[in-house]
């Protein structure tokens, strides 16, 4: 579901195919077919910050960083060293990048895991229900 993490590896490639077009492709990520997801002036944001010189990098370094780890240590994750800090994990369950089995394997990698799952919502949940998400986050920062 997550192939752009293995386009996001190559070298400049990525900076540039999402700076063409004003980046156009700001508005396929954010709001897709959806633009309740991400208002038109919230995407003009998302665009004025990432048109700024360097800007594209540091958030495709997480992908870069993210994926190189995982591939070395791989035994790293079988559940040994489990997190203890209580975990929340705010999901929509129509999440088109990554699969709800996901949080489900993220329950043997935590001790204190708490998971909410948002019904109708997708991969920017934050956006789509940002009351739901944010009583979450303060209900679980209160217990």
């Amino acid at each position: 579901m997550s192939w752009y993490m293995y386009f996001f590896q190559l070298p400049f490639l990525p900076e540039i195919y999402i700076r063409a077009n004003n980046l156009s492709t700001l508005s396929k990520i954010y709001q897709g077919k959806n633009k309740n997801r991400c208002t038109d002036e919230e995407l003009e944001c998302y665009k004025h910050v990432f048109s700024q010189p360097g800007a594209l990098t540091p958030p495709l370094n997480y992908y870069r960083a993210n994926l190189k780890t995982v591939d070395k240590n791989e035994k790293d994750l079988t559940g040994k060293g489990k997190v203890d800090t209580p975990t929340l994990i705010v999901w929509g369950d129509r999440d088109i990048a990554l699969s709800t089995d996901l949080v489900k394997a993220s329950i043997k990698h935590c001790n204190n895991l708490k998971i909410e799952m948002i019904e109708g919502a997708g991969h920017w949940v934050h956006h789509e229900r940002p009351e739901t998400v944010n009583n979450h986050i303060e209900n679980f920062l209160k217990s």
